[in-house]
């Protein structure tokens, strides 16, 4: 019963984006009461700002200092002052060319466990396709974070072979356990058939890996983001309570993943994971969902993250920082953060929490910050 449940929750937080979507757009610089106006007002956009009784002011931050928020900066990818959508040097992120033949995307064929050279294996789910709202629909693309990071790591003079296996829709448990389609369905068939643990993603990768031997070999995963967006219901405490369920099972069955992969990878292979952005946080801009949305966001930040962050780092695992990169790591009712996930994301326009190209371009530095010199080490 557990995967009927998580899918009427993820419909259910499909719905309220939906909703957010009108309304975030109608007060967009709402979490900046400077930038909006008076509660109630009229913004500049000719939209009545909504009350923001619960905001916290600009400047202080979670332990209410006033000083910056640790990762805020270059580490985090944009300091308090940068603009969103940017590079820490105050320049957008370069983004490549979208490529509309997808089927004949080459990083969708993983490369031989036997190649010579460098090879990079993408683990995970939507975000490891690249996964965009285009023309109305959901596609996988070639501008994710797992491109951005094949491209800058061939800059940095580590050319490597990308390989993006990931599953959309996946969880942590359909990643060990298979047996689940993958939504989008990607251009090409997968690697492997998913129908099982045998046939799973995380099997398919193991196999991979131990084939691979002490060949160069560089291997990303984001997972779990979709096993805790089932936690969002309009209730603040039953987001707590769900939490408190769900989340020691989440972070035990991330452990045993990461174990997996560090016993099957060879002495050369750099092994990366990333820490969550918060794609629910544009709720806060609504009275119904508010307390539900700081709940959650709060959840993530505190709790989430902060596991993630020790349980891979525990495996030996860099971790890309991409709640800092998102300001997630920041109270939702900061200054600033639902506007940065949504100018990363198309959260307030389409109700799409997928990145945009500029979110993945982001998310791929953050993990060449944390792998790139690591690479650059194995492979030579």
């Amino acid at each position: 019963m557990r995967r009927p449940r998580l899918a009427l929750a993820a419909a259910g937080l499909l719905l309220l984006l939906v909703t957010v979507a009108v309304s975030v757009l109608v007060g967009r610089d709402g979490d900046d009461p400077a930038r909006s106006g008076a509660p109630g007002t009229t913004t500049a956009r000719g939209a009545a700002a909504a009350p923001n009784t619960d905001a916290a002011p600009a400047t202080p931050d979670a332990d209410g200092s006033g000083a910056p928020a640790e990762g805020d900066g270059p580490e985090g990818g944009a300091g308090t002052d940068g603009a969103a959508g940017t590079g820490t040097d105050g320049s957008r992120p370069p983004v490549a060319p979208l490529r509309r033949d997808e089927a004949g995307d080459p990083a969708l064929v993983p490369p031989s466990p036997t190649a010579p050279g460098t090879a990079y294996l993408a683990l995970g789910d939507s975000l490891a396709q690249g996964i965009q709202n285009i023309d109305g629909r959901l596609r996988t693309t070639n501008q994710g974070y797992p491109d951005v990071l094949a491209a800058r790591l061939r800059a940095a003079g580590t050319p490597v072979a990308l390989g993006r296996v990931g599953c959309s829709g996946a969880t942590v448990e359909s990643l060990v356990e298979g047996a689940r389609d993958c939504l989008p369905p990607p251009p090409r068939p997968l690697a492997y058939v998913n129908r099982g643990p045998g046939t799973s993603q995380l099997a398919w990768a193991e196999d991979w890996l131990r084939r691979r031997g002490d060949r160069p070999t560089l291997v990303t995963i984001d997972i779990g983001a979709n096993d805790l967006l089932g936690c969002f219901t309009p209730n603040p405490d039953r987001v707590r309570a769900c939490f408190d369920e769900r989340l020691p099972v989440v972070e035990a069955q991330l452990r045993d993943v990461a174990r997996r992969l560090r016993a099957a990878a060879g002495p050369r292979t750099v092994l990366a994971a990333m820490t969550y952005y918060d794609p629910a946080v544009a709720l806060v801009r609504i009275g119904a969902t508010r307390k539900a949305a700081i709940a959650f966001h709060d959840a993530v930040r505190r709790r989430a993250n902060p596991a993630i962050v020790a349980l891979y780092e525990a495996e030996g695992f860099a971790v890309a920082r991409v709640d800092r990169v998102f300001r997630s790591h920041r109270p939702a009712t900061a200054d600033g953060v639902v506007q940065r996930t949504c100018d990363l994301t198309r959260l307030c326009t389409l109700a799409d929490f997928h990145p945009t190209a500029e979110g993945y371009a982001l998310i791929g530095d953050a993990f060449a910050r944390v792998a790139r010199d690591r690479v650059a080490r194995v492979a030579g």
